[in-house]
């Protein structure tokens, strides 16, 4: 999970061949690999993980934020399409109600006015 937080892609790599049911392993906050490379904005190293057979593209932290929701929050766009095209759940609600569109959109918003 460190090395997916620092966007080691190499290290990702070799955890696919050593230990490949690791992929979707949480830490105290429920949060996978994938949510912390998505929340960090890393492009290639999603990728990666995306490519190991058992990987779980819908699974929540324990604020309900799957890694979509998570990277739209944090507006990281080419993440955020990474994602969406491996079928992440825009739609799923978090805590607060709201979902990955919002999010991306709240984040838009931002964006325009900075």
């Amino acid at each position: 999970m460190a090395a997916a937080r620092k966007g080691s892609e190499a290290c990702v790599q070799i955890s696919r061949e050593i230990c490949p049911a690791s992929v979707n392993d949480v830490d105290h906050k429920d949060q996978t690999a994938l949510h912390h490379v998505s929340h960090a904005g890393h492009v290639r190293t999603p990728k990666e993980l995306l490519a190991f057979p058992t990987i779980n593209v819908h699974f929540k932290d324990h604020f309900r934020r799957n890694a979509l929701s998570l990277v739209s929050q944090q507006g990281h766009l080419p993440v955020v399409r990474i994602l969406h095209r491996r079928n992440g759940d825009a739609a799923s609600t978090d805590v607060t109600g709201r979902n990955a569109v919002s999010w991306a959109a709240n984040s838009l918003k931002a964006t325009a006015y900075t």
